[in-house]
């Protein structure tokens, strides 16, 4: 059973220069940082958690497990098969059935974790246990894909299995380092030798996207694609500019180059994730990026030694939000993680402290399936919407026999 740990997160304000899309606004963003002497010197590239709760560490020199107090790692060991089939760890997801696939860099096969025995079965991708990657969509003509770095696997139905395609190009697709799937079902891959590709599974074409000029990808050495919520894909890696692309309409929205960046934000970007607020978080090697489309603004977060909660290290190589919007921050040597609701909660306290009652000591908090925060004082009940705005306060009145009781709130459920 995965033990249950609270984070304290303290408040860290953080600074951006103003003009050019970028906010001088005072930022909260503090970080629990999780360190262990196993993840010292070890490349983070990949983080997962799983329906449990396990928060799952992919490295270059095995696989880690962290339930919240202590790590367990697994690596290969040349003699026993339920091992991991390698230390290189490539990406981590679970299927439809909830069971964890682990997939290497260096191998033709993939591991499954036996959450009954602790250990790995391994597969090769042609066979049927690989399953969907992602839950089995309403629409069966949909196509699901899987991705090494060298070839791209699509899921066949009736065979009940994936398959290598067979692309009619002039063309290999070497080094793949990232792929989503849009609304229509088509493929959209990021190779750092080649750039930006689509392939359609109903045409069995794939197009490249070459570099031309702004309109199009501005450098090919792609890191990372990432579908945002809105239906839009943005592009990172070791590039002079960060792009955001509109896949229905192929066409490039916005682009951040170095040419016109005035040096405010961090041009080659490792890794994308999309925050409970839709900003987007894009990790790099000075800092994070965190971009609020509806302001058009950035804000940079760097590292603070001066500062509790500041990030560990400006080197972020991963950024993973988990099913409950908490933000996993994978350094080379250690993982943090953000809160959203425990900074927002934070900031209730400290944005409210002329309001008598919420300026009294807290004793309960609790976010309704409405997204609503409701705090217990000693004096009564408050209640926040989803943007953090107070919106009623309830205290005791002996005069209204349908006010809360004198005492306190010490515990707020749902039924």
């Amino acid at each position: 059973m995965l033990k249950t740990k609270i984070f304290i997160v303290c408040a860290l304000l953080l600074f951006a220069t103003q003009g050019n899309g970028f906010s001088l606004e005072k930022s909260n963003y503090s970080f629990e940082q999780i360190l262990s002497a196993e993840l010292l010197n070890q490349t983070i590239t990949c983080v997962y958690k799983d329906h449990s709760g396990y928060v799952w560490i992919g490295t270059n020199n095995g696989l880690f497990k962290y339930d919240g107090n202590s790590f367990k790692i697994y690596r290969t060991q040349t003699y026993d098969p339920t091992s991991i089939c390698s230390n290189k760890i490539y990406a981590i997801y679970e299927d439809i059935k909830n069971v964890l696939c682990v997939l290497s860099e260096e191998s033709s096969t993939y591991n499954r974790y036996n959450s009954t025995y602790d250990n790995f079965s391994r597969y090769s991708y042609n066979t049927k246990s690989l399953t969907y990657p992602y839950p089995i969509p309403d629409n069966k003509k949909k196509a699901k894909f899987l991705c090494t770095r060298e070839a791209i696997y699509q899921y066949i139905p009736r065979k009940g299995k994936f398959e290598r395609i067979i692309l009619n190009t002039d063309y290999n697709v070497p080094d793949i380092n990232s792929y989503v799937e849009d609304a229509e079902g088509k493929l959209w891959i990021g190779s750092f030798t080649i750039g930006l590709l689509k392939y359609d599974p109903i045409k069995k074409k794939l197009i490249s996207y070459p570099t031309k000029n702004n309109s199009y990808l501005s450098d090919c050495r792609i890191l990372d694609l990432f579908y945002d919520s809105q239906g839009y894909i943005w592009i990172g890696g070791l590039r002079d500019a960060i792009n955001c692309f509109d896949p229905k309409k192929e066409k490039y929205v916005k682009t951040w180059s170095s040419k016109n960046n005035g040096q405010k934000i961090n041009i080659s970007v490792w890794n994308f994730c999309e925050d409970n607020l839709g900003k987007i978080w894009m990790s790099s090697a000075q800092g994070i990026n965190i971009y609020d489309k509806k302001q058009d603004e950035f804000v940079v977060v760097k590292t603070n030694p001066a500062q509790e909660g500041s990030l560990f290290s400006n080197n972020i190589k991963i950024l993973y939000k988990d099913q409950t919007d908490k933000i996993w921050i994978g350094i080379d040597g250690a993982i943090q993680m953000y809160d959203p609701y425990r900074v927002k909660f934070r900031n209730l306290l400290q944005t409210y402290t002329d309001n008598e009652k919420l300026n009294k000591s807290f004793k309960s908090a609790f976010k309704d399936s409405k997204g609503n925060l409701w705090i217990g004082t000693d004096l009564g009940l408050n209640k926040f919407d989803k943007n953090g705005n107070l919106t009623k306060t309830y205290i005791s009145n002996n005069k209204n026999i349908k006010s809360i009781d004198e005492g306190g709130v010490c515990a707020i459920l749902e039924n």
